[in-house]
């Protein structure tokens, strides 16, 4: 089961329903439970923080925006390139907001546990799958502090949201961790705010934007962060334009890195 790769906020154990077929894990006020349909990883997380009160706001507003139709090419292209793997691939699909990378990964025959802030977006995300829901879990937890069983999936979707998570000792701290749940040979694609020239040249290096909090990085700088066994296969960049036909030329130039409001790196762990 799903559900049992996560592991519990209070126990530290994968999570399982209680013998009297309760929908906690352990009997800590602080352990990981079912709520509906979702995973909760921690119940006492604060439903009225600032940051999650605009994103529980705007998760509707999020999937209209124009940088969309680029990513989404992207992502396409990406997950269709991927090794054809036998039925029950597991993938992480993290900051999984509203969607639509979630029904992205379903349509192409993975089991997703799909993990965002904001339990709106991760309502939207559900209804926007459909049936294909029934081969993910959604699970509301926060990333710094969520954790999976060792060396369970065949790849980890990291779209979009490296940049929300803090300061660079935090942000490293993260991909540390993430790494330990992923296969050996697992695929796994990450893409950041990247820091281009108009940004440098306004000082715009972090800041907070409703509320959320933001860091744009170099790719060298992200590249850094990342542990050994993290094998880089392509970098690239992304959202120089909105427009996807567009944005896929000007991205493939050599000046794309000045430009570009996204970076991207793809890779899989090594043995």
């Amino acid at each position: 089961m799903l559900h049992n790769l996560v592991l519990c906020r209070a126990c530290g154990a994968p999570f399982s329903f209680l013998p009297e077929g309760e929908r906690n894990c352990c009997q800590s006020p602080l352990g990981s439970k079912m709520h509906g349909a979702f995973l909760i990883h921690d119940p006492t997380m604060a439903a009225s923080s600032p940051e999650m009160v605009v994103r529980d706001q705007d998760a509707l507003n999020y999937l209209s925006h124009p940088k969309f139709p680029s990513q989404i090419v992207r992502l396409k292209h990406f997950i269709q390139s991927q090794p054809k793997r036998a039925q029950g691939g597991r993938v992480l699909d993290l900051g999984c907001g509203p969607g639509p990378t979630t029904d992205l990964l379903l349509q192409a025959g993975y089991e997703i546990i799909a993990v965002d802030f904001s339990i709106r977006s991760l309502s939207i995300n559900a209804q926007l799958c459909g049936n294909s829901s029934m081969n993910a879990l959604f699970v509301q937890g926060d990333l710094n502090v969520i954790e999976f069983e060792n060396g369970s999936f065949d790849g980890i979707m990291m779209a979009d949201f490296l940049q929300h998570l803090g300061n660079e000792a935090t942000q490293r701290a993260f991909l540390h961790k993430i790494f330990h749940a992923l296969k050996p040979g697992g695929w796994f694609y990450l893409s950041f705010f990247n820091m281009n020239l108009f940004h440098r040249f306004k000082g715009d290096f972090e800041g907070v934007y409703g509320n959320i909090g933001y860091r744009r990085m170099s790719l060298g700088e992200v590249r850094n962060m990342m542990p050994k066994c993290a094998l880089i296969e392509r970098e690239s960049f992304m959202n120089i334009f909105y427009h996807a036909g567009l944005d896929n030329f000007a991205s493939g130039l050599p000046f794309a890195q000045c430009f570009a409001r996204m970076a991207v790196i793809e890779g899989y762990k090594g043995e």
